[in-house]
């Protein structure tokens, strides 16, 4: 007989106000029909349902199918029992009878977020050489006249990092909030896909996903941009994956008494010159830099925000950026989930 390779299908389903997974009964028993078809003649294949919680913490596994080995006497009627009461199981959303995974664990294979929202991913766990480690800078300003830092924002860009990094244990996405200076950064928030089976880890980063709207809800609201992409370099400096930075900002540089973009917008040169003496030229080569928040739009209590000053602010960003090494920046307007 030839030997036929196990099948594993992770469920993750967000938790509803009770705790218990949002995503219905139908919808659950439908993906393991789906998997049954294939998996039954194939031993040691695993089907698990995961909650996803408010936090990373509170994600859990709540049923684990195993397929086993042997069904011992009449296949037939063992087959049709073990599908029963594992739908009975999944139905319920509780664990199966004790021992029934003769010692299986879940391992990795594909898996897949249902959610009642826009927020669905179907991956497979197929890891890439290195981790994908995403920071997003958070312009929270009143200049940016809430076009560019949201809670909204950032979820639309963790929800760009998940697919691509869940397949890779040890990929990070972090959260910084822009200050009045480089000490005034905020990490706000941080998680890191840790090395476990594929639904686990899927589990984890949507529990995860759940603590992003209090962290940017609060914190510092400054526009030392410059100062925050200098703490965000550093810290992906002391990763080892694929780096990419997303900034959330109208790139309207306020620092201390030197300079105020809304007001007086200098010349690259001088620009670049005060950025190499503040030692805020971090090494960017190789990093993905991606800008949205520019506009034209005057911030309140600031004076005429004219084209020339418009001009003068990317024009100013493209001269940094290249500085720092970073190929053809993508510096675009109202981020709008970009």
């Amino acid at each position: 007989m030839v030997a036929r390779t196990p099948q594993a299908r992770a469920l993750i389903c967000p938790a509803d106000a009770n705790g218990a997974p949002a995503c219905g009964a139908p919808l659950r028993l439908a993906a393991f029909d789906r998997w049954i078809q294939g998996a039954l003649s194939r031993p040691g294949s695993t089907f698990s349902l995961w909650r996803a919680g408010a936090d990373r913490e509170s994600s859990g596994r709540l049923t684990l199918v195993c397929v086993p080995e042997r069904w011992g006497v009449g296949v037939l009627g063992a087959k049709a029992e073990f599908v029963a009461r594992a739908r009975k199981a999944l139905d319920q959303g509780t664990p199966l009878s004790p021992g029934s995974c003769g010692g299986l664990e879940e391992s990795s294979g594909t898996a897949e977020l249902l959610s009642g929202d826009s927020v669905r991913f179907n991956v497979a766990d197929a890891p890439s050489a290195v981790p994908l480690d995403s920071a997003v800078i958070c312009d929270r300003s009143t200049s940016t006249l809430g076009r560019a830092c949201s809670a909204s924002e950032v979820l639309a860009a963790y929800d760009h990092w998940v697919p691509m990094a869940v397949t890779t244990p040890g990929s990070s996405f972090t959260v910084y909030l822009a200050g009045r200076s480089r000490d005034g950064t905020v990490r706000a928030f941080a998680v890191t896909v840790p090395p476990r089976p594929l639904g686990d880890r899927l589990a984890f980063v949507i529990g995860a996903r759940g603590e992003i709207g209090g962290a940017v809800g609060r914190g510092p609201d400054g526009s030392a941009i410059a100062e925050a992409l200098s703490v965000a370099a550093t810290g992906l400096r002391r990763r080892s994956g694929h780096a990419e930075i997303r900034l959330l900002s109208d790139l309207r540089e306020v620092s201390g008494d030197r300079w105020d973009f809304e007001r007086a917008v200098p010349g690259p040169d001088e620009f670049v010159r005060w950025l190499r003496e503040r030692d805020l030229l971090p090494n960017l080569a190789g990093v993905e830099v991606h800008v949205c928040g520019l506009h034209s739009g005057r911030g309140p209590g600031a004076p005429a925000f004219d084209a020339s000053m418009d001009s003068a602010v990317e024009r100013d960003w493209r001269r940094a950026l290249g500085a720092m090494g970073v190929r053809a920046p993508d510096l675009r307007g109202d981020c709008d989930g970009a």
